[in-house]
């Protein structure tokens, strides 16, 4: 999907204004290009913009695949704050534990390790989430990037997760729980049933 498509209600809606369009670095929807500094649009490289180059730099972004921003829910916000100052980054092991470092950790064959001498701190007995670190991720999360994004909530696929669930999944013995287990690395898997078919 397009930006374009994404944010087509959101354009018309200006461009019936006879607004400018301008890009939120903050949000990344398209908002009026009066409420907000050049250098908070996503559309501003730096030096001399006019009507060409901006609509040349909109142009590009609305054909541009639409990249979905992460968030972060209320409860893991919190715990973010709760840990204070020194702790800077979280990773996601192969087995999906949580553990947050001090110094940057660096990816093994199925875990993170510092380089430093850091004691184990696993969260696994903390009620956390965090959906956006992922056993997949290159670098590890830096703790004050997630402070920035933007807070919500409840994530949309865990306010679908006790419905889902039951219908998806039999219950009692014989219960697929390594699929349980991907529904909840793999958000998208959302909506569909056993059987392959969408919702």
């Amino acid at each position: 999907m397009k930006n374009k498509e994404k944010f087509a209600k959101e354009i018309v809606e200006l461009a019936c204004n006879e607004s400018d369009i301008a890009v939120s670095k903050a949000t990344g929807n398209p908002i009026d290009c009066s409420i907000i500094e050049y250098d908070c649009c996503a559309l501003y490289e730096g030096g001399t913009y006019n009507d060409d180059t901006c609509r040349g730099a909109l142009r590009e972004w609305a054909e541009s695949e639409y990249i979905e921003k992460p968030v972060i829910n209320k409860r893991d916000r919190a715990f973010l704050e709760y840990i204070g100052t020194g702790i800077n980054y979280i990773t996601r092991d192969m087995d999906g534990g949580l553990f947050i470092y001090i110094s940057k950790p660096h990816k093994l064959i199925d875990c993170w390790e510092s380089s430093e001498c850091e004691s184990d701190k696993g969260l696994k007995f903390f009620k956390l989430d965090f959906p956006m670190v992922k056993w997949s991720d290159e670098e590890p999360w830096i703790i004050d990037d997630l402070k920035k994004l933007e807070v919500v909530e409840e994530y949309e696929y865990l306010e679908q997760k006790a419905r889902i669930i039951p219908e998806t999944f039999e219950v009692g013995e014989g219960k697929d729980w390594e699929a349980i287990g991907n529904i909840f690395d793999n958000p998208e898997l959302i909506g569909e049933t056993k059987d392959g078919e969408s919702r």
